[in-house]
C-alpha cells in the first residue's frame, strides 16, 4: 500500500512478535501441564516442540509475507492466493468475530487485573441487576455490572486505537516500551524463583504417581502441546504492520524468526523456575 509510511525498524518489528505472544498463558497453562503430563521433562519438552512448530508457521509465514509486504497480514495473503472473496470472508470474520473478540478479552483481562490494585468503581447490586438483557439458549446480561471495569476495558481499547491513529513511530516507541516492561518483569521472575533457597533442584526428577504412560501418555503429550500452542499465539501479529516495516524482506523474517526463539528460551526458563520451586 503505497500510503503507509515504513518507520517500524527491527527492534520495534522484534518488539510486536515478543509483544504479541507472550501474555497470560505462561502463567495459566504451566499447572494444567504439569497435571497433564506428571512429569518435569516432559512438561520443559512440550515447550521446545510447541516453539520448533510455531518457528516452522513463523518462518513459513515470514515467506509470505516478504513477498508481499503489505498491511493487512492473512487478508493480503488469501487475496494474492486464493481471490478476493475469500479474502473477503476472512476480513469481515476477522472484523466481526475473532480480532475484535480477541482484542476485548486481552483488554478485559487487564482491566480485571488492575481491579485488583485500583478497586474500580461498582454501582450497587440494585442499580446493576435493574437493566437486563437475555439471549436465548446463552444466558441473562447485566449491563451496569462492574461498570468500572468495562469501562477501563472500552477505554484502553480506545487509548491504543488513537495511539495508533496518530502515529506510527509513537506506536512503535510504546510497543517497544510495554514489551521491554514484560520482558524485565519475567526477568524478575525468573531470578526471583531461581535464586530463591525455598526451591530445589530435586524436583526436576519428581514424577507424579499418576504421571500417564504408553497410549495414555500421547493423548496427554497432544492435549498439553494444545494449551502450549495457546501460549505461543500471536506472532503473527506482524504481518498485520508489514506495510510499516523498513526493509520488510529482511526484517519480516528476522524479527518473526528471533522473536519466536526469544519466545521459547523465556517460557522454559519460566517453566524451569516454576519446577525448582
Amino acid at each position: 500500500m503505497a500510503d503507509m509510511q515504513r518507520k517500524l525498524g527491527l527492534g520495534t518489528a522484534l518488539s510486536v512478535v515478543i509483544g504479541g505472544v507472550i501474555g497470560s498463558g505462561i502463567f495459566m497453562k504451566p499447572a494444567a501441564i504439569a497435571l497433564l503430563l506428571g512429569n518435569p521433562w516432559l512438561m520443559i519438552s512440550v515447550w521446545v516442540v510447541g516453539g520448533i512448530v510455531t518457528l516452522f508457521g513463523a518462518l513459513s509465514n515470514a515467506e509470505v509475507a516478504a513477498m508481499y509486504p503489505e498491511t493487512g497480514g492473512q487478508y493480503v495473503f488469501f487475496q494474492k492466493m486464493y481471490g478476493n472473496f475469500f479474502a473477503y470472508l476472512y476480513g469481515w470474520s476477522a472484523f466481526a468475530v475473532f480480532n475484535t473478540a480477541g482484542n476485548a478479552s486481552i483488554a478485559y483481562v487487564f482491566a480485571q487485573y488492575s481491579d485488583y490494585f485500583l478497586h474500580l468503581p461498582r454501582f450497587s447490586e440494585l442499580i446493576e441487576k435493574t437493566y437486563q438483557f437475555t439471549i436465548p439458549n446463552i444466558g441473562t446480561f447485566y449491563p451496569l455490572q462492574y461498570i468500572g471495569l468495562k469501562m477501563l476495558t472500552i477505554g484502553l481499547v480506545v487509548f491504543l486505537t488513537i495511539i495508533n491513529t496518530i502515529s506510527v513511530e509513537q506506536s512503535g516507541t510504546l510497543q517497544r516500551v510495554l514489551t521491554a516492561l514484560k520482558m524485565i518483569a519475567l526477568a524478575g521472575l525468573i531470578l526471583g524463583m531461581g535464586f530463591s533457597s525455598r526451591g530445589s533442584t530435586l524436583h526436576f526428577a519428581e514424577v507424579l504417581p499418576n504421571a500417564p504412560h504408553g497410549l495414555a501418555l500421547i493423548s496427554a503429550y497432544v492435549a498439553a502441546l494444545a494449551g502450549v500452542f495457546w501460549a505461543y499465539d500471536g506472532w503473527n501479529s506482524l504481518t498485520f504492520v508489514a506495510g510499516e516495516v523498513k526493509n520488510p524482506q529482511k526484517n519480516i523474517p528476522l524479527s518473526l524468526g528471533l522473536g519466536i526463539l526469544t519466545c521459547m528460551g523465556v517460557y522454559i526458563l519460566v517453566n524451569m523456575a516454576y519446577l525448582y520451586m
